[in-house]
């Protein structure tokens, strides 16, 4: 009977965790993995094709982001009609 109310109340602030993760992925870059801004950046450096590079890298983070958050708010929706 706990759970479901526990979800209800972390629901919120762990897709904010989630999201902010996504957005700093730059601690990935310490333990060897590259990160996508990190790529882009060294894709930059051989290419010198700016905007192309950094816009796919915008779409990607915006697309990961905006997913999260729609699914978020579906379990939101699913989990609001239970009372506390």
């Amino acid at each position: 009977v706990v759970v479901p109310l526990a979800i209800r109340r972390v629901l919120p602030p762990s897709v904010n965790t989630a999201a902010e993760i996504v957005k700093g992925t730059t601690l990935l870059s310490i333990i060897g993995v590259v990160e996508l801004l990190l790529a882009t950046q060294q894709v930059i450096a051989r290419t010198y094709m700016v905007l192309p590079f950094f816009g796919l890298a915008l779409v990607l983070y915006f697309s990961v982001t905006f997913l999260l958050s729609l699914l978020a708010g579906y379990f939101e929706r699913r989990f609001a009609y239970l009372r506390y």
